[in-house]
């Protein structure tokens, strides 16, 4: 009768020491994906700032190869005058 009370108890704590373990993992899967989901989230904002960054500055290189072109043609049309 004692064997088969201890006997219960062992399984029962057996399942519950296997649910927990299943739920930790379960939990540190979650926190990995959520962890994971961050840092990827962090890359893109990153690489989508330095892609602003560069099509700025490409922009004002633009702008700079447009202004320097009307002073030359300026230039040219004082002298030719």
């Amino acid at each position: 009768m004692l064997n088969d009370m201890n006997d219960k108890k062992d399984s029962i704590r057996n399942r519950n020491y296997k649910k927990n373990k299943k739920d930790e993992e379960r939990n540190i899967r979650k926190y990995s994906n959520d962890n994971i989901n961050v840092v990827n989230n962090m890359k893109d904002i990153y690489n989508n700032n330095n892609n602003n960054i560069n099509k700025s500055v490409i922009d004002c290189g633009n702008n700079l190869k447009r202004i320097e072109g009307k002073k030359v043609l300026k230039e040219i049309n004082l002298v030719n005058l």
